[in-house]
């Protein structure tokens, strides 16, 4: 890949006199699990922030393990290690639809009102990670990969607009979107 290029999960560049890598995480599964276990603990609408420091605490200890095995491997290797791209991106898993984050962090169906705070704040966790980083997308929106969210769309419930409109805060734009 290009050097400091995002991609996933992994990526090695030659970049002038140096080789490098990044390393990438995908927080959809465990954002998905633990909200469905949050909701048991939290009234979402009432404790907002304190699930969102919640899922910021399980994130960070994750991926504080992740650099740390990253910081090994530039160590006992000659590659720079760049840092980790986190995101959220469909994974293809029982918890892997990235709208059904924001569909329980706002309580309401994915394109209800509140979507845009939803993927705001999902985005904010991962920015505020005081970890070593190296990320462009945050919040990935793809139809073609997201279960839930290519369901909501045969239905006629989301619009390319609406999607557009969720990207502005969460992500460098859209992924498989079909145009037909």
């Amino acid at each position: 890949c290009p050097a400091y290029e995002p991609s996933f999960p992994a990526c090695y560049a030659h970049h002038g006199d140096s080789n490098s890598f990044k390393i990438a995480i995908n927080f959809t599964d465990l954002a998905n699990e633990a909200l469905s276990t949050i909701s048991n603990t939290y009234d979402i609408k009432q404790d907002l922030e304190d699930v969102r420091q919640t899922l910021a605490r399980q994130f960070l200890s994750f991926a504080l393990k992740v650099q740390s095995v990253g910081e090994n491997i530039a160590e006992s290797t000659n590659l720079t290690f760049r840092g980790i791209d986190v995101n959220y991106k469909p994974s293809g898993t029982q918890f892997g639809s990235v709208t059904s984050i924001v569909e329980r962090l706002i309580s309401q169906q994915f394109g209800a009102e509140g979507t845009v705070f939803g993927t705001s704040m999902l985005s904010e966790i991962l920015e505020k990670l005081q970890i070593k980083q190296c990320s462009l997308d945050r919040v990935v929106y793809s139809v073609l990969e997201d279960d839930n969210l290519c369901q909501k769309n045969n239905l006629g419930l989301i619009k390319l607009s609406d999607l557009l409109l969720y990207s502005t805060v969460g992500s460098e734009g859209l992924s498989l979107i079909p145009l037909a």
